[in-house]
């Protein structure tokens, strides 16, 4: 991954990449809004789209409209 994380949310996506969201850790060791994908083509990560709000200790799951995440700890 291109960040160390944990009370990350992890789903597979409908383009068969695996999907690793928000967390905690991170280079300032916080809850975390960033996301990335593994693509199992290339053998490498590569960041997407944040979260609007950041969040750890939450799940995500995968719809036919998208990805969502739920729940969780935003640090507050």
């Amino acid at each position: 991954m291109l960040e160390r994380r944990d009370e990350l949310a992890v789903t597979m996506g409908l383009d068969n990449k695996i999907y690793a969201i928000g967390g905690f850790g991170g280079d300032n060791n916080m809850c975390m809004k960033t996301a990335e994908r593994y693509n199992f083509i290339t053998n490498q990560w590569e960041r997407i789209a944040s979260l609007r709000i950041p969040r750890r200790a939450h799940s995500a799951v995968t719809l036919p409209d998208g990805i969502y995440a739920i729940g969780g700890f935003d640090g507050t």
